[in-house]
């Protein structure tokens, strides 16, 4: 997606796509480049020259982009005690008896926090999902005790 910045006649047009930023041509003038400016003190702007600002997505290896642990070993995750200082993990019984845990205010990386989980209680991948609009965990049965237990040792 290319989105425009800027548009005044007298200064060139930067148009922003994928992590870096090119100068374009001014669109409201005729179709020649941008002129440039004959004074010492202004630096000379070029319209072919592309200006970046971040690296392309391509030179970002994969391993930078995943989250797992920071310098000092502690996860990129992180569960808040409620105001009475208890774990936010819950159980919830449906009217059929079906029973599920769902674990609340999870900050940082959800699905890192989920591979944890499911390795930890030995779950299977369709036991532990995620809930995308409010960034909950929720796990099929009664697990509340165990979530509990894994994350007060875990010194959440």
């Amino acid at each position: 997606m290319i989105r425009t910045i800027g548009s005044s006649s007298s200064k060139p047009m930067l148009s922003r796509a994928f992590g870096t930023f090119r100068v374009l041509r001014d669109t409201t003038t005729s179709s020649s480049p941008v002129p440039e400016t004959s004074s010492s003190s202004q630096s000379s702007f070029h319209a072919q020259e592309p200006l970046v600002l971040f690296p392309s997505l391509d030179s970002i290896s994969q391993a930078d982009l995943t989250l797992s642990k920071n310098s000092n070993g502690s996860a990129w995750y992180r569960v808040s005690r409620t105001k009475a200082n208890q774990l936010p993990v819950y159980a919830d019984v449906r009217a059929n008896g079906h029973r599920t845990t769902i674990i609340r205010r999870i900050e940082g990386s959800v699905p890192l926090l989920k591979q944890d989980l499911r390795t930890a209680l030995g779950l299977g991948p369709d036991d532990i999902k995620i809930k995308p609009t409010s960034g909950q965990i929720k796990i099929k049965g009664d697990h509340v005790n165990s979530v509990k237990r894994l994350l007060s040792e875990a010194k959440f």
